[in-house]
């Protein structure tokens, strides 16, 4: 799975997709939750996007569904320890 997204653009649009073609979807995040840590050593940037889904699923047997505007929930996370 393949994460195309502006990290220092919250609001911006991401796609997400498969090398195979299979997963061709658009995600516009609405809101996000928050939590930055900085312990020294353990670091840790967490944000998790509710929006909706837009795009294409199609499965190995051919068989393809359109979503339109389906809630969902992304999750960005940076951690380092």
């Amino acid at each position: 799975m393949l994460f195309e997204f502006d990290r220092h653009d919250p609001d911006s649009a991401w796609r997400i997709y498969d090398s195979n073609g299979l997963i061709d979807l658009r995600f516009t995040p609405k809101n996000v939750r928050k939590e930055r840590l900085n312990l020294w050593l353990l670091k840790s940037n967490f944000r998790q996007f509710v929006g909706t889904f837009s795009g294409t699923i199609s499965l190995s047997n051919g068989r393809s569904y359109s979503l339109e505007n389906v809630l969902g929930l992304t999750e960005d996370h940076y951690a380092k320890w």
